[in-house]
């Protein structure tokens, strides 16, 4: 089955498809009309699209099938907003590196007399995973070689303790 073209919701696309699923399902349990089935799924649609609910209402089974659903609707579309959000500012996070690294290449084209003057040492600061992967390849390699007793008890080939 293909996918129809994609739509500005404000929710995503999945769990646009779970709740139209749950629509029918509540619907069919209920024995309403496949008339006022559609009715539910079209009031849903609007009201993610637009943020706001339609003018029109509903009766009985529909506005039963539509309230219990609501909470659950506007918990998606704050979950929603909040990752457009951090994808917006890794997006711009990227965009800034590369223009950094950019300008940084650029500057690397002038005359190394000056650079090598600033120049400051570079450190590079490992996450705990790193050290860790680094530290269990070293006890490997020792381990390879025939050393006994690496490093003392308690103490990490790094030099530090935890």
């Amino acid at each position: 089955m293909k996918r129809q073209k994609k739509q500005y919701l404000s929710v995503s696309q999945n769990f646009y498809d779970g709740i139209m699923a749950r629509v029918d399902s509540s619907m069919k349990a209920v024995r309403a009309a496949q008339e006022e089935t559609d009715q539910v799924k079209g009031y849903i649609y609007e009201y993610l699209k637009d943020g706001k609910a339609p003018k029109r209402r509903l009766e009985g089974q529909q506005l039963l099938t539509v309230m219990l659903l609501k909470a659950e609707i506007e918990k998606a579309i704050a979950r929603s907003a909040k990752a457009r959000q951090r994808s917006r500012r890794r997006k711009e996070a990227a965009v800034a590196a590369t223009q950094a690294e950019a300008l940084s290449t650029i500057r690397t084209d002038e005359p190394e007399e000056e650079a090598e003057a600033e120049e400051a040492p570079v450190t590079v600061m490992l996450n705990r995973r790193q050290r860790r992967l680094r530290e269990m390849a070293l006890r490997r390699m020792a381990r390879k070689s025939g050393q006994k007793n690496c490093c003392p008890p308690g103490r990490s080939l790094t030099g530090s303790s935890r």
